[in-house]
């Protein structure tokens, strides 16, 4: 058995019972879990870092009492502003090991769209994270992804690029991830997303990842962009048709736990209610409702890449689980 397990902490504080967390994963081990690999989430999962390493330490025990798993990872998606050097090696010592940072652009940029709560900016400190990391001898991987959109793209492919090369095209600890934001209509055609042009999204994401590439080649270093998707690269994650790509959200071994205990298959749509598909018991059992599963892996059926992509987009148009027509037994 393998399983992609992501808990979500709470976006205020990290109350996630760790409780039901490690019955779980005892549970699992037992009946003969080989893989686990389990992606936190948030919130910011840092502010919750005593919960992330109760969790990973039971963990580690697990893989001593159980030698069969052998997947000895976890991941994170952080915004980095709490990824000090002493946090990063307490981490990575627990297996905590993979990591998805973003920028929004250099720090003009980023710092209008990623702030802290008193209006500040976050761009230094993140980045300042960033180049101690690098500065470690620690066993970690960090994908930095880069938000491109109207008003940024010639300013992430030109200065941002510039910054991140000189800083680590030399270190292949660390990949670049380029994401274009658009709009892809239909459930998310809301109008307010400044979007980049589909062709000139692309265009810039080729040239990031070319000049990137290069520059690691003129180095004599391995080339670690553009390798096979990791399950932490699946976080947030969407492709066009064709691409073969299949979304965490899709698979029927992925789960997201959020700090209530409710089941959620996609991460990013979190108050989207076809997305509850159920909650774990008081025991520590899962109660799932397998209709909703099902909606989740519709893209297996269907045939459609574009679907396993990205299944929300097909979710969120379909009637929500809790307004379905009846008829009342008194008209029967």
């Amino acid at each position: 058995m393998r399983f992609l397990i992501t808990l979500i902490l709470s976006i205020t504080y990290g109350d996630l019972c760790p409780f039901y967390a490690k019955f779980r994963l005892e549970k699992r081990c037992e009946d003969g879990l080989l893989d686990l690999y389990i992606s936190w989430f948030g919130g910011e999962p840092l502010m919750a870092l005593e919960v992330v390493e109760e969790i990973e330490l039971f963990r580690k025990k697990m893989l001593e009492k159980f030698p069969a798993m052998f997947r000895v990872r976890s991941g994170m998606t952080t915004n980095g502003y709490l990824l000090t050097p002493d946090v990063l090696a307490r981490l990575v010592d627990l297996g905590v090991k993979d990591f998805q940072i973003t920028l929004d652009g250099p720090p003009d940029h980023h710092n209008k769209t990623r702030l802290r709560a008193d209006g500040a900016g976050t761009y230094d400190v993140i980045f300042g994270n960033l180049i101690s990391a690098s500065e470690t001898n620690l066993d970690f991987n960090i994908d930095i992804r880069m938000h491109l959109h109207s008003s940024n793209i010639n300013a992430v492919q030109s200065e941002l690029t510039d910054i991140l090369i000189k800083n680590f095209a030399h270190d292949g600890r660390f990949k670049l991830h380029p994401r274009s934001i658009a709009d892809y209509g239909g459930a998310f055609n809301d109008g307010h997303v400044k979007t980049t042009n589909y062709i000139n999204g692309i265009d810039a994401m080729s040239l990031i990842l070319h000049r990137f590439n290069s520059a690691r080649k003129s180095l004599n270093k391995e080339i670690s962009v553009l390798s096979e998707p990791s399950l932490l690269d699946a976080v947030n994650h969407s492709s066009s048709e064709g691409s073969g790509f299949v979304c965490y959200a899709a698979a029927s071994n992925s789960f997201g736990i959020r700090a209530d205990g409710s089941l959620v298959k996609c991460t990013t749509a979190l108050d989207e209610d076809n997305n509850k598909i159920g909650h774990i018991k008081e025991t520590g059992e899962l109660d799932i409702n397998q209709e909703l599963i099902k909606l989740w892996m519709g893209g297996f059926a269907a045939g459609k890449n574009s679907q396993l992509a990205c299944p929300l987009y097909v979710v969120k148009t379909l009637p929500k689980k809790n307004q379905h027509k009846t008829i009342p037994i008194s008209a029967i």
